[in-house]
C-alpha cells in the first residue's frame, strides 16, 4: 500500500511539472459503501478511506485515487437437519486503485469515470453445531487474494473544499464468485498543491 500511495502521489506531482498551466488539487476522505445484489447477501455496510488526486483542464479534471474499503461479513445460518447448523460469514477488504476523469456538466456538477486495479483479500468462516454445540471437525476458515480489473461511474458536487460523490462501483468477480457491486459516498476535503 505504501508503494501504491507513493506512485500516486509522484505522478500527480509530475503531471504537475510538466503542465505548468494547470491546476492540481489533492482529496482526503472517507467513504460509505452499501453492497448490492449477491454481495449484499454476504456483506454488511462497508467503510474506507480515499485519496485523490486531480489536475484540471477546464471543464474535464484527470483523476489518480487510491482507497482501502472494508466490508464486515454478515452471518448467514443453513439448517442441515437432524439439530445439526451451519453458520457462515466472509468479510472482505479492497484497495482499488484507479484513474479516470470528471466532467463539469453544470457549476459545481460533475460527471465521473474511472477504472482501474482493485486488490481483494477475503477471509471465509464456517462453524457446525449439533445439537448446540460447537462441532470441531466441520467448523473452519480460509483466506485468498487477488487483483481484479473495476470501474465507477459517479455524479459529485464540488463546493471548494469539499467534494461529495455518489458512485456506482464495481470491485470485480473473484474466482468462482460473483461480482462485487456496491454504491458508494464519497467525501473529499480538497486542497492545491
Amino acid at each position: 500500500m505504501k508503494k501504491a500511495l507513493s506512485l500516486l502521489i509522484v505522478l500527480v506531482l509530475f503531471a504537475g511539472f510538466t503542465n505548468g498551466q494547470s491546476k492540481i488539487t489533492l482529496g482526503v476522505g472517507g467513504t460509505v459503501a452499501l453492497p448490492m445484489g449477491t454481495f449484499a447477501d454476504a456483506s454488511s455496510m462497508g467503510f474506507g478511506g480515499l485519496v485523490r488526486g486531480e489536475m484540471g483542464f477546464g471543464t474535464i479534471v484527470g483523476t489518480a485515487s487510491l482507497g482501502y474499503l472494508s466490508f464486515p461479513g454478515k452471518d448467514i445460518s443453513e439448517d442441515q437437519g437432524s439439530g445439526v447448523t451451519t453458520t457462515y460469514s466472509t468479510s472482505f477488504s479492497a484497495i482499488p486503485i484507479l484513474v479516470g476523469a470528471k466532467y463539469s456538466f453544470a457549476p459545481g456538477f460533475y460527471g465521473s469515470l474511472e477504472a482501474g486495479l482493485n486488490m481483494l483479500s477475503w477471509e471465509a468462516k464456517w462453524e457446525t453445531k449439533v445439537g448446540g454445540v460447537v462441532y470441531p471437525a466441520g467448523s473452519g476458515s480460509t483466506t485468498g487474494s487477488e487483483t481484479k480489473f473495476g470501474f465507477a461511474l459517479g455524479v459529485g458536487y464540488q463546493m471548494s473544499p469539499f467534494d461529495i460523490s455518489l458512485k456506482y462501483q464495481n470491485l470485480g468477480t473473484p474466482e468462482g464468485g460473483d461480482a462485487l457491486n456496491f454504491i458508494g459516498v464519497n467525501v473529499l476535503y480538497c486542497f492545491g498543491i
